[in-house]
């Protein structure tokens, strides 16, 4: 059905020019006791004719559409399907590609590529996890006249997707796979280290807590008497906190109030080893906030923290920025074979990028922004009663929630929503705020023509929230 199936109220139909498939499809609808019918489609200057296998089933009908999207352009593989068994991923990884996968033979001399196209935007990205999750390291393209997306591979990873769907991967892959927010890398060498003993992390209580919000805190040890501190906090957030309650704080003596306050450090010092040198403590900058806007102009493009792209929420960058940096090799390798590094040729960098990683960045940036007026009572209630476990998951795991609970036209929720009524509001201004967010950066202009007019539009909607969310202590 993901590759070959539509639905029409209470039918199903799959369609395919192989016979084979047609057979299995209808012997598997035989077996389940549900009616069908067969017919033939004579297509005119195909070689080919298309069978189709109309399926009578009305509860068929809904589980699919409920699984998998109804219409090709907005099919989607569930979140489930990342978790089942690797030889279940595969099985259904065989049924797509037998249904929607092709052979692109090399004209260079290079290894054949095995693609899967599909109208779906959701899907492509989907299926290019689930290839990551058995070892198949693939790439998106896509076919702008055709309006669609392809997921190539090539090389032994092709040959796995032509040859072995069924079997492990033998051979050792080489590189690696991105998605969202998450970098899958082969693993060459493991070598055990075993630790024993407390592993600590920091804490803060209070109305005000500068760590929730785009913070980044950890305590890792290094050896038997050695640990790494680290801190990471607002600097605008602080600055506020320390006027509120007339302090001087900075990183250091948080993280000096902090080893003062642990029990279980005695006799605290800086590290004097060959490996320390001029690193037993620093600090520096990191922007939090969506990516730039347009990341290249003619003969010049940026990455990393210049390019603005550690995630809003949490301050984390690396992985955005390896995302980013395969992109731009691609684009750059692209633009110095043509001989072309204006704005225009680089531009797939920024289309790219935006497409497949930075849709969501302006989203998690009003997300924050409205964190940070609610005080930890407001977000425990908020957690609780408006956000399903799944949003909570997807915002653990770096995703965009999709804030299923904030539909309050249901009964049930209305005494939730009595119970704090301001924070329901906002949070259902925030979730819709956010979904017209992601919906305007997929559309990010193809070429650098129509980008000043798409700009404005997004600042304007920025502009809004800045307006609508002050943080909580600028308001006291």
């Amino acid at each position: 059905y993901v590759s070959e199936g539509s639905i029409k109220k209470k039918h199903v139909t799959i369609s395919n020019t192989d016979s084979q498939i047609i057979a299995r499809v209808s012997r598997l609808v035989k077996e389940q006791g549900s009616n069908y019918i067969i017919w033939k489609v004579l297509r005119r200057g195909r070689s080919k004719p298309c069978f189709n296998v109309e399926i009578t089933n009305s509860l068929l009908s809904r589980l699919l559409e409920s699984l998998f999207g109804k219409g090709a352009r907005v099919k989607r593989l569930p979140s489930w399907i990342h978790q089942i068994s690797r030889e279940n991923k595969l099985a259904f990884l065989t049924g797509m590609y037998r249904g929607d996968g092709s052979v692109e033979h090399s004209k260079r001399g290079r290894s054949d590529a095995r693609s899967y196209t599909t109208t779906s935007h959701a899907l492509a990205v989907d299926l290019w996890l689930l290839l990551a999750g058995v070892g198949v390291i693939a790439s998106i393209k896509r076919n702008k006249k055709k309006n669609a997306w392809a997921i190539v591979a090539y090389g032994h990873q092709a040959d796995f997707l032509g040859e072995g769907l069924k079997k492990a991967v033998r051979k050792q892959n080489i590189g690696f796979a991105l998605g969202r927010g998450k970098v899958y890398l082969s693993i060459r060498k493991l070598e055990r280290e075993w630790y024993s003993g407390p592993v600590y992390d920091l804490n803060s209580g209070g109305d005000f807590t500068p760590l929730f919000n785009v913070h980044n805190c950890w305590v890792f040890p290094k050896g038997q008497n050695k640990v790494n501190i680290g801190l990471g906090v607002s600097k605008a957030g602080l600055d506020r906190r320390n006027r509120r309650f007339n302090k001087q704080d900075n990183l250091q003596g948080l993280i000096d109030e902090y080893v003062g306050a642990n029990s279980v450090i005695k006799n605290p010092r800086l590290a004097s080893g060959e490996d320390d040198g001029d690193n037993a403590k620093g600090n520096w900058q990191v922007p939090v906030r969506r990516q730039n806007d347009c990341m290249v102009a003619n003969g010049f493009a940026v990455v990393g923290d210049a390019a603005w792209l550690p995630r809003p929420l949490d301050a984390g960058g690396i992985g955005p920025s390896i995302y980013a940096g395969v992109i731009l090799g691609k684009v750059v390798a692209a633009a110095l074979e043509a001989n072309d590094a204006s704005q225009e040729s680089l531009w797939g960098y920024n289309v790219e990028y935006m497409k497949t990683h930075g849709f969501q960045m302006a989203s998690f940036e009003v997300l924050r922004r409205y964190l940070q007026t609610l005080t930890n009572e407001q977000i425990n209630y908020g957690m609780k009663h408006f956000l399903s476990e799944e949003d909570i998951q997807a915002i653990t795991d770096r995703k965009h929630p999709d804030f299923n609970r904030t539909q309050f036209f249901n009964p049930a929720m209305w005494f939730r929503v009595l119970g704090d009524l301001n924070l329901a509001r906002g949070l259902r201004y925030t979730a819709k705020k956010s979904q017209t967010l992601v919906t305007h950066n997929l559309e990010y202009p193809d070429s650098p023509g129509r980008f000043a007019a798409w700009r404005d539009h997004l600042r304007g909607e920025l502009r809004e929230t800045v307006e609508k969310f002050k943080p909580l202590d600028a308001l006291q």
